[in-house]
């Protein structure tokens, strides 16, 4: 039951870390605009 989950994980946290490594610039554009997203929606 739980292995589907940890392969789910793992692939979520591998594409993270390749998403960061290869646009590293952009996950923090992509950050401030979410929290601004927030911000302004509060």
């Amino acid at each position: 039951m739980r292995k589907p989950l940890i392969i789910t994980g793992n692939l979520c946290y591998t594409i993270a870390l390749g998403m960061m490594y290869y646009a590293s610039h952009w996950t923090f554009v992509l950050i401030a605009s979410l929290l601004v997203g927030i911000g302004m929606s509060m």
